[in-house]
């Protein structure tokens, strides 16, 4: 596991030992440059001042002969005359011709070879050559940068401790909320507070925040889930339970009666047997849509949409419900285009479909229609009403019925799981049908819809809609 202090120190160390770097060498190329001019300039003012004195003339007595730096070798002599002035006869190898100015020269003496710098001047009749071993510079120029790199070095260093302990303060923050989310491990009754972090730490608390929030929502969701799936499967399997009990007390006393209380005991029998499998009928339809809300959840994680023509899945599920319709003796119906692509779920789709037409057949009005409806969703109409195929944004998808309907106030309350209306309570299902259809609505990126068929009848019926994307061909 990386450590973000560990890494920026070691970044610091790194950038620091290329500045001392950078720094020495660039002090020592300083102090080079800077001796190589004082040399020069050295060379310069004594060449000058021996044409002041006239080393070389005749006047020149012996109590008046000018001092040498020892590091310093002088010749001067009469132009068209011989060597008149020498300051280390020994040494002193350098050409008679070399240009006036400053050159560099190589020579050798007492066997070995040596580089000179040396300044030639030709003034009052006399020329003058003043030299310097070029190690002197060498020597100058190190020492200068010995004296200047051991300070710079300790400056440098002071500020690397002050950069690691300032570090350490600008990281401490994390280090708080490492033990703040750590203390907080087997609760989150309040949230982090973001108003305290630092500018950098605000965003990932609140995206902590909106996790853990999620998360304990979700949870929610699922205990409220499982105790209410609990609840609702023991009211089944409670009557499964009594009729249970009624058929073996029946039974017995069908054993140990006469034949004459047989025959009054083989109704109840057989009422017992209806009773029960009405009951296994409701828990099997129960547990098959818990099911089909943990497949859907799956589904939206897993999978994805395919452009799919709707209308013969449309068709298929109505074939496939006529005999739920038959049973409530009511009639199925489609109304729409004879294509229609859209980007969908279609396993999703036909589910939503069944869940909205068994309601649409328990609860609407017998001896009416259940309609299904496919119609367009245009982004603007163009003039005089006519739809402009090029603003299809997608198809409307509608299931009406006749009956009572839900009551406006009722019908954000419809698509809770388990939620049943007080009228209904004695009629057979589970409560999960609109729960299903909002989650396929979600999965498609839609909403549900619902609204009264007829709003000013007595019975003013329901239409439930929802959108799909339309897909181009």
């Amino acid at each position: 596991m990386r450590s973000i202090k560990t890494q920026l120190t070691r970044d610091w160390l790194i950038i620091g030992c290329l500045l001392v770097a950078s720094v020495v060498l660039a002090i020592y190329g300083f102090t080079q440059m800077r001796a190589r001019q004082v040399m020069d300039q050295q060379l310069q003012q004594l060449a000058h001042l021996m044409v002041v004195h006239d080393l070389a003339g005749d006047s020149m007595a012996d109590d008046d002969q000018l001092p040498m730096p020892h590091n310093l070798m002088v010749r001067q002599w009469r132009i068209g005359a011989s060597t008149a002035y020498v300051s280390h006869p020994e040494q002193f190898k350098i050409p008679f011709d070399l240009p006036q100015g400053y050159s560099t020269v190589q020579i050798k003496a007492a066997g070995m070879t040596s580089h000179l710098r040396v300044y030639t001047l030709e003034a009052a009749g006399s020329m003058i050559q003043v030299a310097a071993p070029l190690t002197e510079r060498d020597t100058l120029s190190r020492e200068l940068a010995e004296t200047l790199i051991a300070p710079v070095i300790l400056i440098l260093l002071f500020f690397m401790g002050v950069f690691r302990w300032r570090m350490r303060q600008a990281l401490a923050p994390l280090q708080r909320l490492h033990e703040e989310i750590a203390e907080r491990k087997n609760g989150w009754k309040t949230p982090l507070d973001a108003s305290v972090q630092p500018v950098e730490l605000v965003a990932p608390v609140n995206a902590i925040n909106q996790l853990v929030n999620q998360l304990l929502r979700n949870l929610q969701t699922q205990q409220h889930f499982i105790a209410d799936a609990a609840h609702e499967l023991r009211t089944p399997l409670t009557a499964l339970r009594l009729q249970l009990g009624n058929l073996k007390q029946n039974i017995h006393t069908l054993e140990d009666a006469k034949p004459k209380s047989a025959k009054t005991s083989a109704p109840l029998i057989t009422e017992s047997l209806s009773e029960m499998g009405m009951g296994i009928d409701r828990a099997a339809r129960l547990v098959e849509q818990l099911l089909q809300l943990a497949r859907l959840q799956h589904q939206g994680q897993a999978h994805h949409r395919e452009r799919v023509d709707i209308v013969p899945l449309i068709r298929d599920t109505l074939a496939h419900m006529a005999y739920f319709s038959n049973r409530s003796n009511m009639d199925l119906a489609y109304e729409g285009p004879s294509r229609a692509k859209a980007w969908v779920f279609a396993f999703s789709l036909r589910i939503l479909l069944e869940n909205l037409i068994q309601n649409a057949c328990k609860y609407g009005q017998p001896g009416t229609t259940v309609t299904v409806r496919l119609r367009r969703d245009v982004g603007q109409a163009a003039a005089g009403g006519v739809v402009d195929e090029a603003n299809l944004v997608g198809w409307s998808l509608e299931v009406c019925n006749e009956g009572a309907g839900i009551d406006p106030e009722w019908h954000e309350r419809a698509f809770e799981r388990f939620f049943r209306l007080s009228e209904h309570q004695n009629m057979p299902g589970s409560g999960l049908g609109l729960a299903i259809v909002r989650e396929i609505a979600l999965l498609h990126e839609s909403e549900v819809q619902l609204r009264a068929l007829h709003p000013d009848a007595a019975e003013p019926g329901l239409v439930v809609a929802m959108h799909l994307p339309f897909a181009e061909d």
